[in-house]
């Protein structure tokens, strides 16, 4: 009796549950994340490396940015800091 029901669960078409089409489709969403993030930071840098930019946060009292922005602020400072002080 137990072979029988064994060959049935053999023979039945095996169904894709949802959560083992999440996670396949987990490594694709992650490289999307990751791009989107990455095109992020390129735009702040950009924004970061404008100084009029920088004198209208500080005019409108906008000290505080969330951590993953600060760290692009001080590399942007530190890479002005390199040119003006090779320009000189």
């Amino acid at each position: 009796m137990k072979k029988i029901y064994r060959d049935r669960a053999k023979m039945k078409p095996k169904i894709e549950t949802v959560r083992i089409r999440q996670s396949r489709a987990l490594p694709i969403r992650a490289q999307v994340i990751g791009q989107g993030l990455s095109d992020m930071d390129s735009m702040f840098r950009r924004l970061f490396a404008d100084e009029n930019f920088i004198t209208l946060l500080r005019a409108e009292s906008m000290t505080e940015i969330p951590g993953r922005f600060d760290r692009i602020l001080k590399e942007v400072i530190r890479g002005h800091e390199v040119t003006q002080a090779g320009s000189r």
